[in-house]
């Protein structure tokens, strides 16, 4: 009975990923090394890449190549390892979206590594995430961010702005959390009448 080769597969934070010709040195790598699958979220900041492959001195040494193409703030935030979730795919992805890049890591069961890796940059980049899918849809937000500390049941924060929301949460994210609303779905009682009123309205117009 034949044993199923292992898989290994890492990843790599930087602070944006827009250099289409670097891209391409990370993709041609990355076939020349034996990378069996590359996800890459581009576009914007952070930048993103999960590489995995069952050739781990294949995955290190790309890793090294990488890293020599000077991303800014590169680390490798999680190194090459026997992987755990679930094999399938193959060649070379790419979204713009840290949200979209989080289910994609949820659907091979690598969800909670895939945060525990990313750390606070999680919250941080799916709030930006939020932000520029608002800004480049329509001027008015959708969603709703209420900051609290557990030891005080008032909310420390509400705004329809993710920017400041995201700001206070790195301030306080020692002893704090960051809850996401869908625009309508808190009493407006707990919302600041402005913040409520205009969420509301892109809600019902959308």
């Amino acid at each position: 009975m034949s044993r199923t080769p292992s898989l290994f597969n890492c990843l790599i934070r930087t602070h944006h990923i827009t250099s289409r010709k670097k891209l391409s040195r990370v993709r041609r790598a990355a076939q020349q090394l034996n990378v069996d699958w590359l996800y890459v979220r581009s576009g914007g900041s952070p930048g993103i890449m999960f590489a995995e492959g069952r050739d781990e001195a294949g995955l290190t040494e790309w890793v090294s190549t990488v890293q020599a193409l000077r991303y800014k703030d590169f680390k490798c935030v999680a190194k090459p390892a026997k992987a755990e979730g679930v094999r399938g795919k193959t060649g070379f992805d790419e979204t713009e979206s840290v949200r979209e890049f989080g289910r994609v890591m949820g659907e091979k069961g690598l969800g909670g590594w895939w945060k525990k890796a990313m750390g606070r940059h999680v919250i941080d980049s799916l709030l930006m995430d939020d932000y520029s899918s608002t800004t480049q849809q329509d001027t008015r937000p959708s969603s709703l961010y209420t900051l609290r500390n557990p030891r005080n049941p008032a909310p420390i924060l509400q705004t329809a702005d993710s920017i400041s929301t995201m700001r206070a949460f790195r301030h306080n994210k020692d002893q704090s959390s960051v809850q996401t609303y869908p625009a309508c779905q808190e009493s407006s009682s707990n919302i600041p009448h402005h913040l409520y009123s205009s969420a509301c309205t892109h809600a019902h117009q959308s």
